[in-house]
């Protein structure tokens, strides 16, 4: 919205919406410091994100952001599964989705590792809740690291009691999310559109989700 070379105190956004095949047409512009004001600090304050973390500088620089488009999975868990049940939060069969095509207003394409990003869906993760005791992960380096903790610390019996029951389904519930990226992926058609599957990995569902791997 603004020169790259002013502060990040000065860069904004602007979102725009249409009707298609209409002239009606919304602007929505507003500063960084909405973002910092309004997600960053509440975010760190119920410590969903860390204050001198990775992510908090991505707001305050002005470079926080994603986008969601198919193939796409959000899950709410409300009520806290027994851990066999765990695997059974997702679809058993594979998620199909056929010629999806995606477009740019400006016709560009964004770049990741210098690679055009178009449905590297695998590099998006929003993964949070009383589980993970209330931190909030979008990166998945971080999250194994947090996890492959929370498996030694059960290992070596330092977590024990009702802490360990939570601790122990974490680690089930990432090695189920971790077999659905290794297992999905998306091929393009000679028409620029990509098909794409969402399906578990091989040896599914993970022994970390049965009693007897705790034992």
């Amino acid at each position: 919205m603004h020169s790259p070379d002013l502060p990040p105190s000065q860069k904004g956004w602007q979102n725009s919406m249409g009707i298609e095949g209409t002239s009606a047409k919304i602007d929505f512009a507003f500063n960084s410091s909405v973002y910092e004001y309004v997600f960053l600090e509440k975010a760190v304050e119920e410590k969903v994100v860390k204050v001198k973390s990775s992510q908090a500088e991505l707001v305050r620089n002005n470079s926080w952001g994603w986008a969601v488009g198919p193939p796409y999975e959000w899950s709410i868990i409300v009520d806290e599964p027994p851990l066999e049940e765990i695997p059974k939060l997702w679809p058993a069969g594979t998620v199909h989705y056929k010629n999806v095509k995606l477009e740019t207003t400006d016709g560009t394409f964004r770049q990741l590792n210098g690679k055009d990003w178009l449905l590297n869906f695998d590099q998006g993760l929003e993964f949070t809740g009383t589980v993970l005791g209330g931190l909030l992960f979008t990166d998945y380096d971080a999250l194994e690291d947090y996890i492959a903790n929370l498996q030694d610390n059960i290992t070596n019996g330092i977590t024990t009691g009702t802490q360990k029951v939570t601790d122990v389904k974490a680690v089930c519930l990432y090695k189920c999310v971790k077999s659905r990226r290794d297992g999905s992926g998306c091929t393009p058609n000679a028409d620029g559109s990509f098909d794409c599957q969402l399906k578990f990995g091989d040896n599914f569902p993970p022994e970390e989700c049965t009693p007897t791997f705790w034992k």
